[in-house]
């Protein structure tokens, strides 16, 4: 299937409502879409998730709504003849919010209204968390190139904390050694900020959890990289990481590093 097809499919299929729907689900602001009609909309959905490598969210929360309907990611028509000799090896989902694998590390891409995609703001996935926290993709503050996550909260009620994260299968991951790594920059943060990391089980969740609760980063401070080195039980399922800040403030995030303890005593990507 073309593009156009695609496109046409979507139009055909669904109205503005339910397009509404399709971006709620994509975590994208339906309002920062261009105003007009629905094929207006439609088009400038498609090549938003085409430029930040999303069509593939796209297609499935699409087939998921409409079951008969037979979506399939765009591809060159080149490409087609090759695309059909691999329907045998059938691309494997997870649903949504949980991304198949470690994405966006760099925050690189972003959704319409900035907020970095394949992340999401733990709601539903870390207990009493709060909703207030806002987060956008922007340029690093300290003039190095590339971009970073902003992650704030300006004012906080008692015990208010927020977490930005990502959760992926982590089956490959158990039984083994492995590290997260990411940079962090803070400002006036009254509580106390750092990375988590905490890998579920298929059943029983928090087999492992480390917030740097006891190393916290507070007030204000320069970029520095802070490292979570754990054992990955041989239950894990589910691989969580992220950003939290209890309290008011605002951090930076960059460079999220996964890594897997190898056999030849060496760090390498997991």
């Amino acid at each position: 299937m073309d593009r156009a097809g695609l496109r046409e499919l979507i139009y055909q299929h669904f109205n503005l409502d339910e397009l509404k729907t399709i971006c709620f689900d994509l975590y994208i602001k339906y309002e920062d879409l261009s105003e007009g009609n629905l094929q207006a909309k439609v088009r400038e959905l498609l090549e938003f998730c085409e430029r930040n490598n999303r069509l593939d969210e796209l297609v499935l929360i699409a087939s998921q709504m409409r079951p008969n309907v037979q979506f399939d990611i765009p591809v060159e028509k080149e490409a087609v003849a090759s695309t059909a000799k691999e329907k045998t090896t059938e691309k494997s989902f997870v649903m949504q919010p949980a991304v198949s694998r470690p994405t966006n590390l760099s925050f690189d891409t972003f959704s319409i209204n900035k907020w970095p995609s394949g992340w999401f703001n733990s709601v539903g996935f870390v207990t009493d968390v709060s909703d207030r926290y806002q987060a956008a993709v922007v340029y690093r503050p300290d003039n190095t190139p590339g971009s970073c996550v902003q992650f704030w909260l300006l004012e906080s009620f008692g015990g208010e904390f927020g977490s930005l994260m990502q959760r992926c299968p982590g089956q490959s991951l158990a039984g083994k050694v492995i590290r997260i790594q990411a940079e962090i920059k803070a400002e006036d943060v009254k509580e106390w900020a750092g990375i988590w990391l905490r890998a579920d089980g298929e059943i029983i969740p928090d087999l492992v959890f480390d917030n740097m609760a006891r190393r916290p980063i507070r007030g204000t401070t320069a970029w520095k990289t802070y490292t979570i080195e754990t054992s990955l039980p041989q239950e894990t399922a589910w691989l969580n990481y992220g950003i939290v800040l209890a309290g008011s403030g605002t951090i930076w995030a960059d460079d999220f590093r996964i890594e897997v303890w190898a056999e030849d005593q060496t760090w390498k990507p997991a």
